[in-house]
């Protein structure tokens, strides 16, 4: 009996090696034949051999279904892609059939099926074959599927090295068909689609993704994410697809709010949570963050208006922490252009600079004037977005320049910026501008205060006296705001400087400025200066019994 099936193996194994013999001196006579005698050959005898090479495809022997599938591609393939005027007429379109007849076969037979199948899928120009295995992609049978998403992943791998790409059109009948597969029943189908779809174009399915993320389809939905992840941490090199995914969140908050929308979202305030929650996740995929810091920082610029672009860039303001320079030095050359750009309406009408009496103006310089807010707003913006460990190097040449060693000049009631391109600078000047948004003046006065106190104090303490001997209450209002953010945000780091007592100082005498019936000053100092107080209570220290008693009736008045 042992003899007798060592025999049988013997015999088997001879079999086999005689068969890769025949294969090899059929390569081996295909190659000595000119291009005219082989074609001819293919012509008269290719039905045959691809039935002989289809027969060796079910072999269990690596070796040989290698062989098999080598030939098949050159004698078989290729020859009916590139001398066939139409594909019907050449020996492929007969044996294709076939070949999809195997895909349902086992593992061996259909692992040598795809690759010949994808083969001939990168090179056709006709959909026909593709249509069959997408048609197979969504078959009930979890083989037939399974088999077709090998098809397009070995498509995938031979469009991204060989010469022949694949179609527009095509790509986006594949990305359809593999996005209706990230609702699969098996978990198997839906991690290959997710895969597979990180690899392909974004700008051929990230729209539909991102439906499919905000979806009440819990499955989907949690597939849909995971394919998002993993689409950009395949292209955490490319700042393009995250501005292509910035749009395209746009675009849904725009749809949502669109009266009488039709389409299956969550919809909310916070509907795009659910995407910059995965943002962190991709961020500690992304190695070179200079990449993205220009086209980021660019596209803010280009729409100031764009609050998902805020809600983006706070998502990831750690990361863009750690390349400050780069990022501050755009918002830098973006401040320096706009310099003495305000409209030139409120030039002549400093009244326009408020936010009630922007509302009221003409609607023929509404938008104009708006969209100069906003573009004079976004720089702060992007600033505010930082964290305060930003702003605690004194060396750093665009925070502080030469700030912290020479200060700062004023004239004519304003700062002068002039030899000190840093941040702080600008932020101050804008801070205390006459002819400055309302706003812009509130946002920058707030990050001056996340100034390091050794350049905030001593240039605000100056700022402040002459703001007082001249009454100048828009400019005291700055300067205390900025002194109560940093109270805030620095604590008693703001608070043991030796500035704050020439601060204080000049506090009780703006509180004994005489009050008059509509006097501005007045008003502010029922309102900023018991403000100014409280910030002091909130940081718990023992400074507020050193104010005169006046400043706690205003208190009083202020509540």
């Amino acid at each position: 009996m042992d003899n007798h099936t060592e025999g049988h193996v013997e015999k088997k194994d001879g079999d086999i090696e005689t068969r890769k013999f025949f294969l090899n001196c059929m390569c081996l006579l295909l190659g000595r034949f000119d291009s005219k005698k082989f074609e001819k050959t293919v012509s008269e005898y290719g039905v045959q051999l691809s039935h002989v090479l289809l027969s060796q495809l079910q072999s269990a022997d690596e070796g040989l279904v290698a062989g098999a599938v080598f030939l098949f591609k050159a004698a078989i393939v290729k020859p009916s892609y590139a001398s066939a005027s139409s594909v019907e007429s050449g020996q492929m379109y007969v044996v294709f059939p076939l070949l999809l007849q195997l895909l349902d076969e086992g593992d061996g037979t259909a692992r040598a099926v795809v690759v010949l199948i994808a083969e001939y899928c990168s090179m056709s120009t006709d959909r026909h074959c593709l249509q069959q295995v997408l048609k197979r992609l969504a078959s009930g049978n979890l083989l037939q599927r399974q088999n077709a998403i090998d098809v397009i992943s070995e498509l995938v791998c031979i469009s991204s090295d060989s010469e022949n790409k694949v179609s527009h059109v095509t790509w986006q009948d594949i990305v359809n068909n593999l996005l209706e597969r990230l609702s699969d029943e098996e978990v198997v189908i839906r991690e290959q689609a997710s895969k597979l779809l990180s690899r392909m174009d974004p700008s051929l399915f990230l729209s539909a993704l991102l439906d499919l993320v905000y979806s009440s389809d819990d499955e989907g939905q949690s597939s849909a994410s995971s394919a998002l992840i993993e689409m950009l941490k395949y292209h955490n090199q490319k700042p393009e697809v995250i501005c292509l995914l910035l749009d395209c969140l746009s675009n849904v908050n725009q749809s949502l709010d669109t009266p009488n929308t039709t389409r299956d979202v969550r919809e909310g305030p916070k509907k795009d949570d659910r995407v910059l929650k995965l943002i962190s996740e991709w961020s500690k995929s992304v190695q070179d963050w200079k990449l993205f810091v220009g086209p980021l920082i660019e596209k803010m610029f280009s729409e100031p208006t764009n609050a998902t672009i805020v809600r983006f860039l706070s998502s990831i303001s750690e990361p863009l922490a750690d390349v400050a320079d780069a990022v501050l030095n755009h918002i830098l050359l973006q401040m320096q252009g706009q310099e003495d750009s305000v409209h030139p309406n409120m030039r002549t009408d400093a009244s326009l600079l408020s936010r009630r009496q922007i509302e009221r103006c003409a609607p023929e310089n509404l938008v104009e004037i708006q969209q100069c807010l906003f573009e004079r707003l976004c720089p702060l913006l992007i600033i505010r977005l930082l964290p305060l460990r930003v702003f605690d190097d004194l060396k750093s040449a665009v925070v502080y320049g030469q700030l912290p060693n020479e200060g700062i000049t004023y004239e004519c009631r304003d700062v002068n910026t002039r030899g000190q391109a840093c941040i702080a600078a600008f932020l101050l000047k804008r801070a205390i501008s006459k002819s400055e948004f309302e706003d812009v003046r509130k946002l920058a006065a707030e990050l001056c205060g996340r100034l390091h106190p050794h350049v905030l104090f001593p240039v605000v303490s100056t700022l402040l006296e002459h703001a007082a001997d001249c009454r100048e209450v828009l400019q005291v209002k700055a300067c205390l705001f900025s002194v109560c953010t940093s109270l805030l945000v620095r604590g008693k780091e703001s608070i043991s400087h030796p500035a704050i007592l020439q601060i204080k100082k000049t506090i009780e005498t703006i509180l004994l400025w005489p009050s008059l019936d509509g006097d501005e000053g007045r008003h502010y100092r029922t309102f900023v200066i018991p403000l100014l107080l409280c910030t002091f209570i909130s940081c718990k220290f023992d400074f507020l019994p050193q104010f005169p008693k006046r400043s706690m009736a205003a208190l009083t008045v202020w509540h």
